[in-house]
């Protein structure tokens, strides 16, 4: 009989609103279904009490962590450690961005988990001398073409903005967040600034949880559009002309990859290592960004995502922890 026990812990985008971390969760599951593996199951601890995660977790033989909260990954790994089930977990970010109590806090779940995920290569030099199974794995995981339907809403918006003429570059946020120091995580300020004093070109800014909607209001020109709604942004990047990506702080991001993947230029903050192609600037810098703008314009860009899809990758983990996979 073939039996697998795999538990993904994380959350889902009609649970907490779509971001790189909940879109991967769930292409990640359902590439896994697609595979063929069995008893593959999430446990969307936003959703359920903690009781019923420990349960989860004694009940199963290996364990992948997405969660953002430290306290919450060294509780899981703790839990693993006690009744045999290997943890696996994803820093689907920088690490060593939290304050100094929760940086060691951080760094106790990933010494002891049984094998931490780093998907940039700045974290994984510094948590592979922590824990020496760690791996630098890529986050992109395919879009799948079911999920690329767009409102016809939005069509028509890009549509009339087209016919101006002008560049549409368009950029992401999940929430109006902030790190510690106050620094906007997703910068969207600065480019509402920025394309306020250039209205040659065209910001599209989507706002799935509508926070920067809330913000700005009427306070924005015309060259400017924050779509306050849950659509795929996969599909949207599609019928724009660049991609920005304008962070504090970054893992793996999905926006760029997905950009990549579609052919389209990116334009990105340079506070972790991107993939080639990828056009860097310094986050929040007008005169780095202005000039990062004008080379892109001015060249014939040619760009692709050069590194494959991770679910083989992953797949290839689990069954190195015990996971039997069914082909």
């Amino acid at each position: 009989m073939c039996k697998s026990s795999l538990l993904i812990i994380g959350t889902l985008p009609e649970t907490s609103g779509i971001g790189g971390v909940t879109i991967h969760v769930q292409r990640l599951l359902k590439c896994l279904m697609k595979e063929d593996i069995p008893g593959v199951k999430l446990c969307d601890y936003k959703k359920v009490n903690i009781l019923t995660q420990v349960r989860e977790i004694i009940s199963a033989g290996v364990v992948h962590i997405h969660v953002s909260n430290p306290y919450l990954k060294l509780f899981y790994v703790i839990i693993g450690k006690l009744f045999n089930t290997r943890t696996i977990i994803t820093v689907h970010g920088r690490y060593g961005v939290y304050g100094n109590f929760r940086n060691y806090v951080h760094k106790l779940s990933l010494k002891y988990c049984d094998v931490p995920v780093l998907i940039n290569k700045e974290s994984y030099d510094v948590v592979k001398v922590i824990n020496p199974k760690s791996v630098l794995m890529s986050a992109f995981i395919r879009p799948f073409e079911e999920d690329e339907n767009l409102p016809i809403e939005i069509v028509e918006i890009i549509g009339r903005l087209k016919e101006t003429g002008k560049p549409i570059f368009l950029t992401n946020a999940s929430n109006r967040g902030f790190l510690q120091d106050g620094r906007e995580i997703y910068g969207i300020d600065f480019l509402v600034s920025y394309f306020s004093k250039h209205k040659d070109y065209i910001l599209i800014v989507l706002d799935p949880s509508k926070q920067y909607g809330d913000y700005y209001t009427n306070l924005i020109p015309d060259n400017i559009v924050v779509y306050s709604g849950t659509v795929s942004f996969s599909a949207l990047l599609q019928l724009t002309d660049v991609v920005v990506r304008n962070t504090a702080t970054d893992g793996d991001s999905f926006s760029v990859k997905e950009a990549l993947y579609y052919h389209s230029p990116v334009l990105a903050s340079d506070v972790v290592s991107r993939p080639d192609g990828v056009f860097l600037f310094k986050y929040n810098d007008e005169f780095s960004f202005d000039q990062t703008i004008n080379t892109l314009m001015s060249s014939k860009w040619n760009v692709s995502l050069k590194e494959p899809d991770a679910i083989e990758y992953y797949i290839k983990l689990y069954e190195d922890l015990g996971v039997i996979v069914c082909k």
